[in-house]
């Protein structure tokens, strides 16, 4: 697994790729910080014509970083001593992440109606003013929640490695197969988990500190540039990780 941070900078042209990435990720990133000044200065407000190309924005560059990173973990399926990074077709990456997209709202949606369908049914308990109903309600719409999140974070690296080797929708409620697939490979498969959990607290950790110790005493703009210049490269460098990391999970 060490390998899985090490690889990127064994390319040659490491930088420029990075680079690549990063300008993508950092349109979305930008966009929500932006957000977050503006909610917390209210001069620091554009028009909402402003907000709809940088939505669109966010949008596309969503779609093109999750079909390169496809590509990417591709590369690395294929070819397992592999370091030297796919350059990013634009083209292409914006065909395979809509599709890859598409295949991960389908999926969620199921999830999303079920939790609508149990939140309704908490709010209308309500008109009961039966505690036992209310409870129960509350207490159901809460475990599936947490039932739904454990199982995403879970299981995330396992649906993206058979959505490389196979892009199909279907892959995505092949669920025995999954299952099957992760407990053949259990150690591997849950030490990249576990390394992909330990990333996102350690970068949020350093991104709650530096916004604690010294951030929030800056202007906005200088604010709004230090925030997503840092959350962006901390991103950067974890995608490329993750990438290494679910292409080894499995294999």
């Amino acid at each position: 697994m060490r390998e899985c941070f090490t690889y990127l900078f064994k390319d040659n042209k490491w930088i420029v790729k990075f680079l690549t990435v990063f300008v993508f990720i950092c349109i979305f990133t930008y966009g929500s910080h932006f957000y977050l000044v503006q909610n917390r200065n209210s001069e620091f407000i554009l028009p909402f014509v402003f907000w709809l190309p940088m939505a669109i924005g966010c949008l596309i560059s969503y779609i093109i970083v999750s079909g390169y990173r496809i590509a990417n973990i591709k590369v690395f399926q294929e070819i397992p001593d592999n370091s030297v990074i796919p350059y990013m077709n634009l083209k292409n990456n914006l065909k395979t992440g809509f599709k890859y997209i598409c295949a991960f709202v389908l999926f969620h949606l199921c999830w999303q109606i079920l939790l609508a369908v149990l939140g309704i049914m908490t709010g209308l308990s309500f008109a009961t003013y039966n505690k036992i109903i209310i409870n129960t309600c509350a207490i159901l719409f809460l475990l599936v929640s947490a039932t739904y999140l454990i199982y995403w974070i879970l299981t995330e690296f396992g649906y993206v490695y058979m959505y490389t080797e196979n892009p199909s929708y279907l892959n995505f409620f092949k669920i025995k197969e999954l299952f099957s697939k992760i407990w053949n490979h259990k150690k591997q498969y849950f030490l990249a988990v576990g390394c992909n959990i330990l990333m996102f607290v350690l970068i949020m950790t350093i991104y709650g500190t530096a916004n604690y110790f010294m951030l929030y005493k800056l202007n906005p703009l200088a604010m709004l540039i230090i925030n997503t210049l840092l959350m962006t490269t901390m991103a950067t460098y974890k995608f490329f990780v993750c990438n290494m990391l679910i292409a080894k999970s499995l294999k």
